[in-house]
C-alpha cells in the first residue's frame, strides 16, 4: 500500500538520522531514541507480516424488500492472524444497479482474540431497484496507524426492492368534463357481477350472504355472481415515455397497484416495462399464468430512458400479444404519433384499451387534448392521472 511504503521511507529516513547523531554526538537521550524507534519498527513490521492472514465473510439478507423500508444486513466473520487484532475498519459497499449509486456502510471493531465476530447494519429507506454486493474491505495495522494491511471479500450476493404499490381504490382520474372517476369503478368488468340471489347452502361464506333478502324471507339467502366480463389484465408501462424522477417512479408504483387490484381478485395479470420477461413467443393465455411476483421484480428493474432519441413512446408496443378476453392498461407519459398508431392497431384486434396518461403539468397543452381527443374517437379511454409527491404519495385529481 502507498501508506505502508511512505510510512516505511518516513520511518527509515528518522531513524537514519538518529543513528546519525548518536555516532557522530552520542549521549544517553539519542540512543534510547535510537532504540525506542527500532523497537517500535520492529513491532509494526512484525505485525503486518503476522497479522491477517485471511478473511472469510457471509452475510444474510432477504431476497425481497418493500420500497421504502430499511433492509437489514447480518455479516459473520472469520478471522485468520497469528497475531490478535488490536482494531478492525469494515467498509461494505453495495451497487444500486438501476442507477449505479454506490452505498457504502462502515463500521470499527476491535476483535484482539476473536476469529469471529458478527454484525449487523440497516440500509435505511431503500428505494426500488436491485442491489448487488460489490466488495467488503477490512483494514487493520498497529496499534498506533501507521502501518495498514487490508483483504477484501467480493460475493455475489443481490437483493430486490419491490415497488411499493399506490391503492387505486384512492385514484381520482378525470378526462374532459366527467369530472372524478374512480379508476377501480372503470376496472369493475374486471371483477365477479352480481347476477341474482339463491338458497343459502351450508359452506357459503359470510360476504356472499344477501342480508337484505334474507331478513325479509324465511331462510338464507346467498348472492350469486356472473363471470367477469374479462378475463385478463395486461399491464403497459411506456418506460420510453418518462425520464429519471419522482413521476416514472410513480408510475411504476401505479403499475404495481394495478397488479395487486387483479391478484387480489384473481385475475390474470402481466406485465411489459422493457425488462425481458422470456416470454416474448409465449402464448397470450399462457403469461398470465406466471408468478405475480415475477411481475414485481421486473418492475423493480424498470429503468426509462435518459434521452428521447433512445428510444420512441410505444416504439415496443407491438410485442404485446393479448386477445379480446384481456384489458390492456398502457401507463405514459408521452402521446406521440407511433403510440397512438400502435393503440389503434390494438383497438383494431378486438382489445379493450385505457391510457393512463401521467401528467406533470397543471393543463393540458393544445396538441396533447387533439391526440386524446383521437384516441376516444375510436373508443380508447383516455383517463388523465396527476400524482403529486407532496402529497404523501397519495394521488390528486387531474384535470383535462
Amino acid at each position: 500500500m502507498r501508506k505502508n511504503a511512505i510510512s516505511v521511507c518516513g520511518l527509515s529516513a528518522i531513524w537514519a538520522m538518529v543513528l546519525g547523531c548518536g555516532l557522530v554526538w552520542g549521549g544517553k537521550p539519542v540512543w534510547t531514541l535510537f532504540y525506542a524507534l527500532t523497537a517500535f519498527m520492529l513491532y509494526a513490521g512484525l505485525t503486518v507480516m503476522l497479522c491477517f492472514q485471511g478473511l472469510e465473510s457471509k452475510r444474510e439478507v432477504r431476497e425481497r424488500y418493500v420500497g421504502g423500508r430499511d433492509a437489514e444486513v447480518i455479516v459473520e466473520l472469520k478471522i485468520i492472524s497469528w497475531v490478535p487484532l488490536l482494531w478492525l475498519m469494515l467498509k461494505e459497499t453495495w451497487i444500486h444497479e438501476n442507477t449505479g449509486e454506490r452505498l457504502t456502510y462502515g463500521k470499527m471493531v476491535f476483535p484482539w482474540f476473536r476469529r469471529s465476530i458478527t454484525f449487523r447494519y440497516a440500509m435505511k429507506s431503500l428505494p426500488r431497484g436491485v442491489y448487488r454486493f460489490e466488495s467488503l474491505i477490512a483494514a487493520t495495522g498497529d496499534a498506533f496507524g501507521i502501518f495498514e494491511k487490508t483483504r477484501t471479500c467480493t460475493e455475489g450476493r443481490k437483493f430486490v426492492v419491490l415497488p411499493k404499490p399506490l391503492a387505486i381504490e384512492n385514484l381520482a382520474i378525470s378526462a374532459g368534463g366527467d369530472g372524478p372517476i374512480s379508476l377501480q369503478t372503470f376496472l369493475s368488468p374486471l371483477s365477479p357481477q352480481m347476477s341474482g340471489i339463491r338458497e343459502y347452502v351450508q359452506g357459503d361464506p359470510l360476504n356472499r350472504i344477501h342480508w337484505r333478502s334474507s331478513a325479509r324471507s324465511e331462510g338464507w339467502k346467498s348472492r350469486t355472481s356472473e363471470p367477469a366480463r374479462s378475463l385478463h389484465l395486461f399491464v403497459y408501462l411506456d418506460t420510453g415515455s418518462f425520464r429519471p424522477g419522482d413521476l416514472f417512479e410513480q408510475a411504476v408504483g401505479l403499475a404495481a397497484g394495478l397488479i395487486q387490484y387483479g391478484t387480489d381478485r384473481r385475475i390474470g395479470v402481466a406485465l411489459h416495462c422493457g425488462v425481458s420477461d422470456g416470454a416474448g413467443e409465449m402464448h397470450p393465455a399462457d403469461r398470465f399464468r406466471m408468478n405475480p411476483q415475477a411481475e414485481y421484480e421486473r418492475l423493480a428493474e424498470a429503468k426509462p430512458w435518459e434521452k428521447m432519441e433512445q428510444a420512441e413512446s410505444g416504439s415496443d408496443l407491438w410485442m404485446v400479444k393479448a386477445d379480446e378476453n384481456t384489458m390492456v392498461i398502457c401507463i405514459t407519459h408521452f402521446l406521440g404519433e407511433r403510440l397512438l398508431a400502435q393503440l389503434q392497431g390494438l383497438k383494431a384486434k378486438g382489445n379493450r384499451l385505457i391510457v393512463l396518461y401521467m401528467n406533470s403539468k397543471p393543463l393540458l397543452g393544445t396538441y396533447e387534448r387533439q391526440c386524446i381527443e383521437r384516441l376516444e374517437s375510436y373508443e380508447c379511454p383516455v383517463k388523465v392521472v396527476s400524482l403529486s409527491s407532496k402529497a404523501g404519495g397519495r394521488i390528486a385529481d387531474a384535470s383535462a
